[in-house]
């Protein structure tokens, strides 16, 4: 899921982007480099510092900023300072590894509205829950807009919880 343009708080304190994972195996997203550039670059990047596990078949909810200025919405990894904007009408996010200065990309979703992906102020963009592959999140008919309340405010998502509109 991925709030890119909130509306009922500014871009720079209220997106926020979840992580899901499909495994049977708790992860540890500590060492993760976050992107919205495919080359990583360095105004574009932050690095998870601290511990942050994420259980099977469960979210992890990244935000811009924490509940007390974002609208309400509960983060799991406040990411204030890191460098990563997501643009209102197209973007993409990038997860890798980095290894001796390279990166290696673990999965990415590139959301574009002249593609045909759901985009609307104030809503996040949600992955249908019975697509949570990697290729599966690729695909513009695999999202749609929420529906839920989230946080305090009147923008719609469910970070952190099963998608509220597909």
């Amino acid at each position: 899921e991925i709030m890119y343009d909130p509306d009922a708080v500014s871009d720079s304190d209220g997106e926020w982007f979840e992580v899901y994972n499909n495994t049977a195996y708790t992860i540890n997203l500590k060492g993760l480099t976050v992107s919205d550039d495919s080359l990583y670059g360095a105004a574009d990047i932050f690095v998870v510092s601290t511990d942050t596990l994420v259980t099977t078949h469960d979210r992890v909810v990244f935000g811009a900023k924490d509940s007390s200025v974002n609208g309400g919405v509960t983060v799991d990894y406040n990411y204030a300072g890191g460098g990563v904007s997501l643009n209102n009408s197209g973007d993409d996010v990038y997860l890798g590894i980095s290894s001796g200065g390279r990166y290696t990309t673990i999965d990415s979703v590139s959301y574009n509205e002249l593609s045909g992906w759901p985009i609307a102020k104030g809503f996040s963009i949600e992955l249908n829950d019975s697509h949570v592959t990697s290729t599966e999140n690729d695909q513009a008919s695999n999202w749609c807009l929420a529906t839920s309340i989230a946080g305090n405010t009147t923008d719609k998502g469910s970070p952190g919880a099963v998608s509220s509109g597909c």
